[in-house]
């Protein structure tokens, strides 16, 4: 499977893989100064959860990846960040229902894994919670988009285009 290769962000190694619009538009739906919890499915290096964590140190952001990088992501940790090793599911174990305020998907990008994330996501999102899935409209990742959408087709959901391939579902 093909993929972008990672954005070299300042500061920070190993990269991230949005562009700078998608992360700009990500840290745009998090309120100033308000403690929200945030969840990243997929962090890979932590690099782009980072970049916003640093702008928004009220907030608490919780990362998950089932094949992390370990270094890089010890490398570019803000003081509000924590890793957990391991996939989507295995977070029902640790969180209760309803308890973050946003969360990005970006894990599995396989028709099944996008849809079990967005699963997860729905029974861990607050209500009126904000919910994103990266790689919506990217070529290189032809099962996201079709994944998202027969998500929100069962789930009454809508998607809409924030930035690039950046989506935010409204349950």
């Amino acid at each position: 499977m093909q993929t972008r290769p990672p954005r070299k962000i300042e500061g920070m190694i190993g990269g991230s893989k949005l562009r700078k619009d998608e992360l700009e538009a990500w840290k745009k739906l998090i309120p100033l100064n308000r403690k929200w919890r945030i969840l990243e499915i997929g962090t890979y290096c932590g690099a782009s959860s980072a970049v916003i964590a640093k702008e928004r140190p009220d907030c608490s952001f919780f990362c998950v990846d089932a094949y992390p990088a370990f270094k890089e992501f010890k490398h570019n940790k803000q003081p509000n960040q924590n890793l957990f090793y391991g996939f989507s599911s295995d977070l029902m174990r640790f969180f209760p229902p309803r308890v973050f305020h946003m969360i990005f998907v970006d894990g599995a990008h396989d028709f099944d894994g996008v849809y079990a994330d967005l699963d997860i996501s729905k029974k861990l999102l607050k209500r009126d919670g904000v919910l994103l899935a990266h790689d919506y409209r990217d070529a290189l990742q032809m099962a996201v988009k079709p994944a998202v959408d027969k998500w929100c087709a069962d789930n009454d959901a809508t998607v809409e285009v924030v930035a690039g391939t950046v989506a935010r579902i409204r349950i």
